[in-house]
């Protein structure tokens, strides 16, 4: 018996291009057969979430990684608050009302993207926190010039946003009470 599994593990020399294969009639047999969505928001939407999803669970497949310091970390995230500019400008310039909240929380995992691909893809596990804060990473700055000795603070960015994704996949098309229910949820779960 392990002869033969050892006899048909040859044949696949590939196993994730079988796993693509597999996995990519699905997602053609859904673009060529939903002929009420094709080219809709919701489809883009779909694919859009499909690539995030690949690139962000292809760390476990591609051993390749960057040797990221403190200072890629912040631009990673200095892109993302630039990302997020946008899409305030955005909502903005379409017009300020009730759903913009929901217009602009839909958008945060696409802009908070960079810097979980830095984290993912980088050697270290965390990140400083004073990564995300400007005065922090001042202060660090000149206890190191001083002589200082300096332990930041790490920071594991994937829960938070997992926490990002989830919540935005419980918002529905309106804020109604069933989205502040469910994010009361998420939060209570979490804590």
């Amino acid at each position: 018996m392990k002869q033969n599994l050892k006899e048909t593990s040859r044949q696949f020399v590939f196993p994730i291009a079988l796993g693509i294969a597999s996995g990519l009639y699905p997602v053609f047999f859904y673009y060529t057969n939903n002929f009420t969505l094709v080219s809709s928001w919701k489809q883009l939407a779909f694919f859009i979430g499909l690539f995030i999803a690949i690139l962000l669970e292809a760390k476990s497949w591609v051993k390749l990684r960057w040797d990221f310091d403190d200072g890629d970390y912040v631009k990673a995230f200095q892109v993302s608050l630039g990302l997020l500019g946008v899409v305030l400008l955005l909502v903005w310039l379409d017009e300020v009302n009730q759903h913009s909240l929901y217009q602009v929380i839909k958008w945060f995992p696409l802009c908070f993207l960079p810097v979980e691909l830095a984290q993912r893809y980088g050697h270290k596990e965390q990140m400083n926190l004073n990564t995300f804060f400007y005065f922090s990473r001042l202060r660090m700055k000149q206890d190191l010039k001083e002589g200082r000795s300096v332990d930041p603070n790490q920071f594991n960015t994937g829960y938070p946003y997992l926490f990002i994704t989830i919540v935005v996949a419980t918002c529905l098309s309106q804020m109604n009470v069933y989205v502040h229910i469910s994010m009361l949820v998420l939060m209570t779960a979490m804590i």
